[in-house]
């Protein structure tokens, strides 16, 4: 908000806002509770009928960003760890990641853990094996899939295994 500020958009004046918390991380994380909290922003884009929808994590886009790829709607994706072509396959929006093309675009949260592992193994130089553990939500599955993409071919300091 401080930067559309900052970009000459005040609320109120020349811009109207809305925000709906999901809460699909701590709260309602089982899948038909995730499925029913789009039910619910859905219904209120609606009412409220945006120029642009910002989703803040993955299953914010997949499951209400993704209902609106191909409409009038503007869509912004931020904090997804999922690989947009992943998500382009269940609903067609990307071209090609440099020129997305349809009505969706957005920032996808690399992780850089190459250099994540580089740095803490000159820290801990003694290190000569790491796990990395995650749990089979979609984020996680998200996030395991991109270390593995991320690691591909990298030559590290030391043994990973997921």
């Amino acid at each position: 908000m401080k930067s559309l500020k900052e970009a000459g958009f005040h609320v109120g004046r020349n811009l109207e806002t809305a925000v709906y918390h999901m809460d699909t991380k701590r709260k309602h994380n089982r899948p038909e509770q995730i499925e029913a909290q789009a039910r619910i922003v859905l219904k209120k884009m609606g009412t409220w009928k945006p120029d642009v929808l910002v989703t803040l994590d993955d299953n914010a886009f997949r499951t209400v960003g993704l209902s609106l790829a191909n409409t009038q709607i503007a869509i912004v994706f931020s904090g997804v760890n999922g690989q947009p072509e992943v998500y382009s396959r269940q609903v067609l929006f990307l071209n090609f990641r440099e020129k997305p093309g349809h009505n969706v675009t957005g920032v996808y949260e690399k992780l850089h853990i190459a250099d994540a592992i580089r740095v803490h193994s000159r820290m801990f130089p003694e290190m000569r094996e790491l796990r990395i553990i995650s749990d089979t939500s979609p984020t996680g599955q998200a996030i395991s899939r991109q270390i593995r993409l991320e690691l591909e071919g990298q030559a590290l300091p030391c043994k990973w295994q997921m």
